[in-house]
């Protein structure tokens, strides 16, 4: 830290973060690069700054005219407003939730239709009618599938 910095510090002003120095830096100088904001606020990060600030629309980019890095255009950047406020996250209109049930089918279902599940249907409903608290289950002469499925409800029951 530098002598003001430390002296700001110590009689209790309020330091501005590095997003809000990148703000108003480019507030300041309209058209500013990333590599210029970086230089100017001593920071590396500066292009993740401007970007997070520009999904919260708190900045617009274009492309350079004049410059370029290879196949790549160096962006310019201008921020938006008199002052600096966090703005939220502007939601974009493409982007949209899928739920997993909609995901893409994996080559193997695709090819061959998915078998449906098994699933296991309760006789009685657990929930309307409690278990009395001396049940006995005779699992002596329970096949290997009856005991994978009082397994999975018990497995259920005690999650």
């Amino acid at each position: 830290m530098n002598s003001i910095t430390t002296a700001l510090k110590s009689a209790g002003v309020p330091l501005p973060t590095t997003t809000q120095r990148a703000w108003q830096w480019v507030h300041d100088h309209p058209g500013a690069t990333a590599a210029q904001v970086n230089t100017a606020i001593k920071t590396t990060h500066s292009a993740t700054l401007l970007n997070a600030l520009r999904l919260r629309g708190m900045v617009t980019s274009r492309k350079s005219e004049a410059r370029s890095v290879g196949k790549r255009h160096v962006l310019c950047w201008t921020a938006v407003g008199d002052h600096y406020e966090i703005l939220p996250r502007v939601k974009s209109k493409d982007a949209k939730w899928t739920p997993a049930t909609t995901a893409p089918r994996t080559v193997r279902e695709a090819g061959a239709s998915a078998k449906p599940k098994a699933t296991l249907t309760l006789v009685e409903d657990v929930a309307a009618t409690p278990a009395p608290h001396n049940a006995a289950v005779d699992i002596e002469g329970m096949t290997l599938h009856d005991l994978r499925a009082l397994y999975a409800q018990l497995k259920e029951l005690f999650k």
